[in-house]
């Protein structure tokens, strides 16, 4: 408090002087008081007592007044709601006395209890608050249901991705082992070529060779010998030397005879490597066409 109010409350504070004039000022007032009260009721009367001071202005409309059969420039405005209060406590007790200086000063303290709501508007309030609150809860279930929805898009979202990558993954796998089955049968392929081709080369060297080695081996000697062998039926080798070879010609069957033609000795070369006695029989297609 600021040392001004503390002045005018130390004023208050002190008793007023005590003279007529409090009294013959009060009893003025309270003339006043009367005078004005029994004023209003008779002005309030001659309108037929169309209505009182204590008065209610239904909401959605206006009101106006007429006195002395004059309709007045006022204009009021809808009542508020009026609440009524069970009991006002009074905080400061002032004599009578001090009264008027103290109000003037400093103002009227008082503690308000707690009102008392209609019944109407508390059910209407609490009408409110359940709508509210059903409102409330069918916001959080659309975005709970919002947020499951978009939970469900996004797992499904990372399954399909998943997917795809497995199958892009399986794809891979598999391309890559036709490839390496491809690169394998090529290698294969190049193999077997690479035998087949070697035999090849192999029989057109043994072909090769052979044909060298019969070049070499087909002397004129050897012709001879080969052309008498052609003509010969039994041909006796012995290997005591000095080495013999009986050439004997077969002349053909004459009563169930073998007929011989002749026979002839020859002394072929010491260096054939003939060790062992071999017998041979050959037998040539029409044989006794030749022979006859």
């Amino acid at each position: 408090m600021d040392p001004y109010q503390q002045q005018q409350r130390g004023k208050a504070a002190q008793p007023p002087p005590t003279g007529d004039f409090s009294a013959i000022l009060t009893i003025f007032m309270a003339f006043v008081a009367i005078a004005a009260m029994i004023f209003v009721s008779t002005s309030f009367s001659s309108t037929n007592s169309s209505f009182s001071i204590i008065h209610q202005v239904p909401e959605g409309n206006v009101g106006v007044y007429w006195r002395g059969g004059a309709l007045l420039k006022t204009i009021t405005e809808p009542g508020r709601v009026m609440i009524s209060f069970e009991k006002i406590e009074v905080v400061n007790h002032l004599r009578k006395k001090f009264v008027y200086e103290t109000l003037l000063n400093y103002g009227v303290h008082v503690c308000v209890t707690k009102p008392t709501i209609p019944a109407t508007i508390k059910r209407n309030f609490e009408q409110m608050e359940e709508e509210r609150t059903k409102v409330l809860i069918v916001m959080e279930r659309q975005m709970v249901a919002e947020k499951e929805a978009e939970t469900q898009k996004k797992i499904a979202l990372a399954e399909a991705e998943k997917n795809a990558q497995v199958g892009k993954i399986l794809m891979e796998q598999k391309l890559m082992e036709k490839d390496s089955s491809k690169r394998q049968q090529e290698i294969e392929n190049h193999m077997y070529m690479a035998r087949e081709k070697s035999l090849e080369d192999a029989d057109y060297y043994k072909v090769m060779k052979e044909a060298e080695v019969n070049k070499l081996k087909l002397t004129p000697e050897y012709l001879e010998i080969s052309d008498n062998i052609m003509c010969v039926g039994l041909v006796f080798f012995f290997s005591e030397p000095p080495l013999h070879v009986i050439l004997i010609t077969v002349g053909g069957m004459k009563n169930g005879v073998l007929q011989l033609m002749y026979g002839e000795l020859r002394v072929l070369s010491p260096l054939v490597p003939i060790r062992e006695v071999n017998f041979l029989l050959f037998c040539k297609q029409h044989a006794e066409d030749v022979w006859q």
